[in-house]
Parts: C-alpha cells; sequence; structure tokens
C-alpha cells in the first residue's frame, strides 16, 4: 500500500528506530536554517569583493567551501554526533 508508513516485516531492526515528533525540532530547524540564509548572505559579498580584488574565482570557490566544511565539522564536533562510519558499521551488523 503506498500510503503505509509500516516497515516490512523482513525489516526487524526498522521498528526500532525512533523517529522524534515533527513539532519536538521545529525551532531548532528555524533557527539553523536562519543561520544557514544569514551565513549565504554574508558569503555572497565577501565573494565578490575577493573577486574584485584580483583572487582568482576558483580560489574564492575552494576557500568558501573549505570554511563551510571546517563550520559543519565544528558544528558536529559541539553537538557530539556521531561518526557515520560507526553507525554504518553497528547497523550492517546487525542484520
Amino acid at each position: 500500500m503506498l500510503g503505509s508508513m509500516n516497515a516490512p516485516s523482513s525489516y526487524p531492526h526498522a521498528a526500532s528506530v525512533a523517529v522524534p515528533s515533527a513539532q519536538s525540532n521545529h525551532g531548532a530547524g528555524l533557527f539553523w536554517g536562519a543561520l544557514g540564509v544569514l551565513a549565504f548572505s554574508v558569503s555572497l559579498p565577501a565573494t565578490r569583493l575577493a573577486i574584485a580584488g584580483g583572487l582568482p574565482a576558483s580560489f574564492v570557490g575552494i576557500g568558501r567551501a573549505v570554511v563551510a566544511g571546517l563550520l559543519a565539522l565544528a558544528t558536529l564536533a559541539l553537538l557530539r554526533q556521531p561518526c557515520w562510519r560507526r553507525i554504518r558499521r553497528m547497523n550492517l551488523r546487525r542484520r
């Protein structure tokens, strides 16, 4: 059935996954979304200034990606999120 959200019986581990309610993370989602919009709105004019100042576009683009990656890594570390590889290994062991 298309509308059914139940996991098939062949996936016993799917029933043990806790799904947070949509309302529990609504405020946090709005905060992180607004922070992302603010960060992008600052980075675009900074990129234009850097290119106008004579920096190569590829350098500026790679620099933006590196800064975004470092900020994401810092956020994950600050929030103490588990490593994806560790989660993946745990899921593979359960099967």
